[in-house]
């Protein structure tokens, strides 16, 4: 038999700790989720619509110009396709320093496609 806490029902001692079990609502837990992640949510969607404004916009500009900035900006695609992804991320956060903004405007350049 496990020692009970009695001040909280449900309570039990163990390795000098008190682990409260309580009834969570699936919707209480979500929400704890969503919380706890926005800032990841916000560096995600905010990197993705980033990349999709300057990938968008560039691509526009090459179709529509055609000629020299068509084949410039392929180049300019083609180096970022060459590194890899993630020590690219790195380097431009490096680069750029500590910051939310910075991370999203590194992590949105170093993933193109």
């Amino acid at each position: 038999m496990t020692p009970t806490c009695p001040t909280l029902p449900g309570c039990w001692h163990r390795h000098r700790r008190i682990i409260c079990w309580e009834r969570i609502s699936l919707a209480d837990v979500l929400s704890r989720v969503l919380i706890a992640s926005r800032v990841a949510l916000l560096v995600g969607l905010a990197s993705v619509g980033t990349g999709l404004l300057l990938g968008g916009g560039a691509g526009l500009v090459a179709g529509y110009a055609g000629g020299w900035a068509d084949t410039g900006l392929m180049l300019i695609t083609d180096m970022l396709f060459a590194f890899p992804a993630v020590p690219l991320a790195l380097a431009l956060a490096a680069i750029l320093g500590p910051g939310l903004f910075n991370v999203i405007l590194a992590i949105s350049t170093a993933n193109p496609g």
